[in-house]
């Protein structure tokens, strides 16, 4: 198996805040640490800053996506997925959102690259409102169509997400270790 398309999570760095939205402090978790930015916003090969469990499990699957490329010379891209639904599924959306249509684009470019070696992309959607870099995306032929923008007026924040907004993990970052998140939405 020469290549391999990985479904990693955002929530792999979901530690990270968006100081330069000029969003106040998180109020109630801890307050994260500033994400790096390049020309494009937050550059998809950032190092781990998991948010939970989740983000670790998805980080180490990263980790071991790296270690065979390198050992085996195989073609690896991690993909740490936004928010992949129909619509966005609340505010955070409208900067996460990963519309189907550009999922499929995003997994057709990794297949069809002639790029090699490991990479992380992040698979987000053409957000009007994205932080995220998607000059590694269009490195490999990623050409993203979709805006969550068009959703804007149809979502509502709760107050987990109001709590928790500037971290690029939302309301995983406020989700106690170690509690399942059976029976509850990602909006909170």
């Amino acid at each position: 198996m020469p290549r391999v398309v990985l479904a990693s999570s955002h929530h792999a760095v979901g530690f990270y805040r968006n100081d330069a939205a000029g969003l106040p402090a998180t109020d109630g978790v801890g307050g994260g640490v500033p994400a790096p930015h390049g020309p494009d916003g937050v550059p998809a090969d950032a190092p781990p800053r998991p948010d939970g469990y989740y983000g670790w499990s998805k980080a180490a699957v990263e980790a071991l996506g790296s270690l065979y490329a390198d050992r085996y010379g195989m073609t690896v891209f991690a993909l740490r997925i936004g928010a992949c639904f129909d619509r966005p599924p609340g505010p955070r959306g409208l900067d996460t959102w990963l519309s189907p249509d550009d999922c499929a684009r995003l997994v057709s470019a990794c297949l069809s690259t002639g790029a090699t070696g490991f990479r992380v992309l992040w698979g987000v959607s053409a957000n009007t409102r994205r932080w995220w870099s998607l000059a590694e995306g269009r490195e490999i032929g990623y050409t993203p169509q979709d805006d969550a923008e068009a959703y804007a007026g149809t979502v509502r924040a709760t107050e987990a997400e109001r709590r928790t907004s500037g971290l690029l993990g939302g309301v995983f970052c406020d989700w106690p270790l170690g509690e399942p998140w059976v029976g509850r939405s990602a909006a909170g």
